[in-house]
């Protein structure tokens, strides 16, 4: 549970709830089973409900869930026409606070070799203003192994699938799927049924191509002859060395359009 955080534990007594904060309102497991409960959906470590407590606020069993639903429901859902989606600023919010919620983790739970083990868009839930609240974290040492082997994005990896194992580092490339993720739209399927591999250069330089032709300033903004040329240019790989070559260009790129005021980036599904 998120807002109602708590443990199950059985003694000789039943069944009591020991709650892992201190700040919420309690309730024993004799008030949460007389509660009535709507089917929230099924996923891979089971089914979730919304169980409404008397006198309490919503709560979910098992699983966690907050105002604004989880950043996949925002990055994948069908909307109207007229229905915006997120804005550069939230989307940089978000990936900010994941970031941070992650370093977190990292700090606290030292040694774990995945504080995480579950980094995706619908484990990052989101509150009124859009702050991200991460879920579903720590689950590898308390789960079955063929399980978490078989449902666990960590397990997803590179490092994993080519040599069975994983490092301090599966988790961040995690982020680094869920920022592409964030940036594309597109679903973390993509990005591990076709890599990155060989095309990280490539994938820079379309987004410089893209970024002129969202300048803000129309004199600075590309003309179609440039913005064609450009993009016909791009290759689907490169060697090594071009790569490096073009990676510090495009980070220094990226970097001043990151920091100048004036550009302002909005993403559509």
């Amino acid at each position: 549970m998120q807002n109602k955080q708590a443990t199950y534990k059985r003694s000789d007594n039943g069944g009591k709830l020991h709650f892992v904060r201190t700040d919420r309102e309690r309730f024993e497991l004799e008030d949460l089973l007389r509660a009535s409960a709507d089917v929230l959906g099924s996923g891979s470590f089971g089914s979730s409900y919304k169980a409404m407590l008397a006198g309490l606020s919503p709560v979910v069993v098992k699983s966690d869930f907050d105002t604004n639903g989880s950043l996949a429901s925002h990055l994948h859902v069908k909307r109207r026409p007229d229905e915006p989606g997120l804005d550069w600023a939230t989307r940089l919010k978000i990936i900010k606070g994941v970031a941070r919620g992650l370093g977190y983790l990292y700090e606290e739970l030292p040694r774990l070799s995945l504080p995480h083990g579950h980094l995706k868009s619908s484990n990052v839930l989101l509150d009124d203003d859009f702050n991200p609240l991460l879920s579903d974290y720590a689950l590898v040492p308390v789960i079955n192994k063929e399980h978490a082997q078989h449902h666990m994005v960590a397990f997803k990896s590179p490092e994993f699938t080519q040599h069975k194992h994983t490092t301090k580092k599966t988790d961040i490339w995690w982020l680094g799927i869920l920022i592409l993720e964030m940036l594309t739209g597109k679903y973390p399927a993509n990005y591990l049924e076709q890599g990155t591999k060989n095309g990280e250069g490539e994938m820079l330089k379309l987004l410089k191509v893209g970024m002129r032709c969202c300048e803000w300033d129309v004199a600075r903004r590309c003309d179609i002859r440039e913005a064609v040329e450009k993009i016909e240019e791009l290759k689907e790989r490169e060697d090594e060395e071009e790569f490096s070559s073009y990676a510090s260009e495009g980070d220094a790129y990226y970097s001043r359009a990151m920091e100048d005021d004036n550009f302002f980036f909005s993403v559509t599904n």
